[in-house]
């Protein structure tokens, strides 16, 4: 399957469910929806800006990235 960026603001894999839409607060990504009209997720930054928490639209984690410690 092919996924198309539409610079850093949209992606597509083909179907409406897929469709995934960015939004930003100046350069930071806050937020995505995925789908149509789109389920929303809030994308929380470390204190480097890397995305490492995906909460939904309640406020509840739903992802988080860890780097494990060597």
């Amino acid at each position: 399957m092919t996924t198309y960026y539409v610079g850093a603001h949209f992606e597509w894999t083909g179907s409406a469910s897929t469709m995934i839409k960015y939004d930003y607060a100046g350069s930071q990504r806050v937020a995505m929806r995925k789908g149509n009209p789109g389920t929303l997720s809030f994308l929380l930054g470390d204190h480097l800006g890397s995305t490492s928490v995906t909460a939904n639209s309640s406020g509840s984690k739903v992802a988080e990235l860890r780097t494990p410690v060597l």
